[in-house]
């Protein structure tokens, strides 16, 4: 039988944070299911899925991350869940969009955005966002992988999204995915 463990470490980037927490896994005979790890400003994040033989390992797990010398001071949380937890959100039918935002970076940009999706049922199901600078001025950039409801009217939806992007000053983009992945296959 397998359980289920989800974990999490948020810190200061290093070399070995990967590492350690896979060697604990590997020393407790869990099996890492799933993992995604990113990089913000020197900001380390990760969150894995994996899989144990045996239950209630959970607390023993982040024991053992404590005393690893790449994960001190790293915000540990490890938590066990069921399998129902880990099913994936159900929604009604729907279809992969890519919406793109860019402009200058300003306070509420994420929020003018995310409040239409949500009002609109629209699960974001991968989302990133990045301040740059370019020839003396700020540049910012956001791209959301999302899931729109079939009954949702894309026409309206990308108005909506358009008149918003005009009040935020900075261009959103709506595009089906598919149209999205032709483009890069170019």
């Amino acid at each position: 039988m397998k359980y289920w463990i989800v974990i999490t470490v948020v810190g200061l980037d290093r070399p070995g944070i990967v590492a350690a927490v896979s060697k604990i896994l590997f020393l407790h005979r869990c099996n890492i299911e799933e993992l995604s790890s990113t990089i913000l400003k020197r900001q380390f994040a990760m969150i894995l899925i994996a899989t144990s033989p045996r239950k209630n390992t959970a607390a023993q797990i982040k024991e053992a991350c404590l005393r690893e010398e790449p994960l001190r001071g790293m915000d540990i949380h490890v938590k066990e869940v069921s399998p129902q937890q880990l099913r994936h959100y159900s929604q009604p039918p729907s279809q992969s969009f890519i919406i793109t935002v860019l402009g200058q970076d300003r306070p509420g940009l994420v929020y003018g955005v995310t409040e239409i999706l949500a009002e609109h049922g629209i699960n974001i199901t991968s989302f990133d966002a990045k301040v740059t600078k370019m020839i003396g001025k700020t540049d910012y950039a956001q791209i959301y992988e999302v899931e729109i409801p079939e009954q949702v009217d894309i026409a309206s939806l990308k108005k909506e999204l358009s008149e918003r992007g005009k009040r935020l000053k900075v261009e959103i983009g709506l595009q089906h995915r598919n149209i999205f992945r032709a483009i890069n296959e170019i």
